[in-house]
């Protein structure tokens, strides 16, 4: 990789990071398919185990209001959809990937956007687990579903909420993938790359959380998944 990718791919993650600190969710829209244009081997060891590190930073930040009654059957729904992510990984690698993480953010987007309310049952919530577990164990993106059915608590305990869920799926991914043979050490020098974004990110967030217009900075969150989403669809496996 070149110092030019290396620089872009930090920058990257800061930006992502900055953004999941401060609104709760959207480190992965923008840096999944950013990430795998920079380069397709940052997918998926690398965004998921620098999205677990980022969630724990957040969780940490906030955990006084962090709601624990509502993350418990997600969690048991994320195992089975960690299985069938990995299911997945097992006939698709290296830059055939790319694609595939593309359209699976636009599939954060679109259930992102309506921000309708969904009830928070067992069954609801078992269902998210699936859908985060498929979705964060291929891009990283576990927390965009698990952020729909949440996004009608208030901010501050949605936040902690999210990025707790995140955080334990995250780890739950990044044990299968390692175990898969996924993760090895050119994912873990890749994930280190992005550390010193991750980190300035959350710093950056910690500063101006409560000062931005977040219905404004969700929007454009949106528009540039979107953008990213397309180029990766767009750009194939090649």
């Amino acid at each position: 990789m070149s110092p030019e990718a290396a620089i872009a791919a930090i920058a990257v993650e800061m930006i992502g990071a900055l953004i999941q600190g401060t609104i709760g969710f959207g480190i992965n829209l923008i840096v999944a398919p950013l990430l795998v244009l920079i380069d397709p081997r940052f997918a998926p060891g690398p965004v998921v185990l620098a999205s677990m590190i980022g969630s724990f930073f957040v969780t940490w930040r906030e955990r006084g209001t962090l709601d624990r009654s509502t993350l418990g059957w997600a969690l048991a729904g994320r195992l089975p959809g960690t299985a069938i992510g990995i299911l997945i990984l097992t006939v698709t690698v290296g830059a055939k990937l790319r694609p595939i993480v593309g359209l699976m953010v636009l599939v954060a987007v679109l259930i992102t956007v309506p921000r309708r309310r969904i009830k928070r049952n067992s069954p609801s919530l078992f269902g998210v687990g699936i859908a985060s577990g498929i979705m964060g164990t291929i891009a990283g993106l576990g927390g965009t579903p698990f952020g729909l059915v949440c996004q009608d608590l208030p901010g501050a305990v949605a936040r902690p909420t999210v990025a707790a869920f995140v955080t334990v799926g995250a780890a739950v991914s990044a044990i299968a993938l390692g175990s898969a043979g996924r993760i090895g050490s050119e994912g873990l020098i890749l994930t280190a790359l992005l550390l010193p974004g991750v980190a300035a990110g959350f710093i950056l967030s910690s500063k101006i959380l409560g000062s931005i217009n977040q219905r404004a900075f969700r929007v454009a969150v949106l528009v540039i998944a979107t953008a990213g989403g397309l180029a990766a669809v767009l750009k194939g496996p090649w």
